[in-house]
């Protein structure tokens, strides 16, 4: 394992687990997914809140909720041959023996919890219940914030530098001009489909005119040249976060039905249902169903708020989900995974999200230690 090789779990053990059970999970490292199933009750949950505890920076101090959950020996191994290992002192319910040849605070774990609409906060020390997926329409619109300030620095000094570049470049011999076309028609296409998502408009970016290609002199050649450089440039920094986007379309979007969600740039994200045959926006609440909700949820999820090689543990993610909805789960998890790089641990009671994939699954039976 070299200085570069990201720091990854690669089995985790429990004994002793509620006084009853052993569990031992060996994480499927090439597809990045593991799937905890059994019945309730033999500890599912309970080890997703071991694991995002054992990382989390306050995880000593004794409200942790590691305290909570009884076992007696609790380990991980990591790929870079290090170890983790807690043990419970029986005399003290609060305090915990930590040994280890490795403790891996570079890796980042998230909790993706079972209750995933609201989020309760604390105004002027009274308790509020804050709707998430508000919560988070708001959070993409500052995400596409980001990206569309970088996108127009990096095009407005390209634009500004234009000039000179041209000045050195002329006269220039003239090249393939077919080759030129497919690069503008390629453009054209990524083009379209920032327009089409809604991250940039006609005004902002406007499309080649290909017939024009047909009459290009020298000067002109070396003109769309160094033009077409430059649009490929200033694209190519919305390259991750479309590919983000468009994934976060396609899988809610084919799951709906007379309804889609689409991009805005001032609202993050809205919703569109289709009211006497014609889609209008409608609010989140009155439009989506708890399982709509929670889809939206989850997918935005995995795919924004996630650093690469990070653990992700996602509790029920059947939750409210119809069958079908199930049974797409791990395919479109499966999808998300290739483009953000990071290891999932799931705990489900679903047959229907572990569906052919036998190989991804964890059985954690109603062993006793």
């Amino acid at each position: 394992m070299t200085d570069s090789t990201p720091l990854r779990i690669k089995r985790i053990e429990v004994e002793g687990l509620f006084g009853l059970y052993h569990h031992v999970i060996d994480l499927n490292l090439e597809d990045r997914v593991t799937i905890l199933h059994g019945p309730n009750g033999v500890g599912k949950s309970s080890l997703l809140w071991m694991l995002a505890n054992t990382f989390h920076i306050n995880f000593q101090n004794s409200s942790s909720r590691i305290y909570r959950i009884p076992f007696e020996r609790y380990s991980i191994e990591f790929t870079d041959g290090g170890s983790t290992t807690i043990v419970n002192d029986p005399d003290h319910y609060d305090r915990m023996l930590v040994e280890n040849t490795k403790y891996a605070g570079s890796i980042y774990v998230q909790l993706i919890e079972s209750q995933r609409l609201f989020r309760c906060t604390y105004i002027a020390h009274s308790l509020h219940m804050e709707s998430v997926i508000h919560q988070y329409a708001a959070k993409l619109h500052h995400k596409i914030q980001d990206v569309m300030n970088t996108y127009e620095k990096l095009s407005q000094n390209l634009d500004r530098t234009l000039p000179q570049r041209l000045l050195n470049r002329l006269p220039a011999q003239r090249h393939d001009l077919e080759q030129l076309k497919i690069q503008a028609i390629e453009l054209n296409n990524k083009i379209s489909e920032l327009h089409e998502i809604g991250l940039l408009t006609e005004t902002e970016i406007s499309l080649f005119d290909l017939s024009q290609f047909d009459s290009v002199d020298e000067m002109k050649y070396a003109i769309m040249a160094l033009y077409i450089e430059d649009t490929k440039q200033k694209l190519s920094v919305l390259d991750d976060f479309v590919q983000r986007i468009k994934l976060l379309i396609n899988i809610v979007n084919r799951k709906f039905k007379h309804k889609k969600i689409k991009i805005h740039r001032a609202d993050g994200f809205v919703i569109e249902g289709k009211l006497e045959g014609e889609y209008r926006n409608l609010p989140f609440t009155e439009l989506l169903s708890s399982g709509e909700q929670h889809q939206i949820i989850l997918i935005y999820n995995l795919l924004f708020p996630i650093l690469p090689n990070s653990l992700i543990l996602i509790d029920d993610p059947e939750i409210s989900l119809h069958i079908s909805w199930q049974k797409q789960f791990l395919s479109d998890l499966l999808e998300i995974v290739k483009i953000s790089n990071f290891d999932v641990i799931i705990a489900t009671h679903s047959p229907f999200i572990v569906g052919n994939r036998d190989d991804l699954m964890v059985a954690l039976e109603e062993k006793l230690s």
